[in-house]
């Protein structure tokens, strides 16, 4: 069990592997969205409050990853001590994909 415990309609998920990063000719910082292209990604479905979609609570038994499609850019980082937790809102979930582990 995770020791973060999501609430309020949020979503614990965890990043997939990044892809590798093409080098750019001009620094920019690395949270940084140039294009629609990168405005949305995958993360994997770990937890979610109890008040999200009914959905959710059926992945949580889940016998394959959940790969979430979110926006981007509302990504949160949680930080408690040494450990970091990434969640989002259920509103910002556009689309689900399972896939098998």
């Amino acid at each position: 069990m995770n020791s973060f415990v999501p609430l309020n309609k949020y979503i614990l998920i965890e990043e997939r592997e990044k892809p590798l990063q093409k080098k750019s000719l001009v620094e920019l910082p690395e949270d940084y969205l140039h294009s629609a292209e990168t405005q949305y990604k995958g993360v994997k479905f770990i937890a979610s409050a109890s008040d999200c979609h009914p959905l959710y609570q059926q992945w949580k038994t889940a016998t394959s990853a959940v790969i979430l499609i979110v926006d981007a850019s509302m990504i949160a980082e949680v930080i408690i001590g040494d450990s970091n937790y990434l969640i989002i809102h259920q509103n910002y979930v556009v689309g689900v994909m399972e896939t098998a582990l």
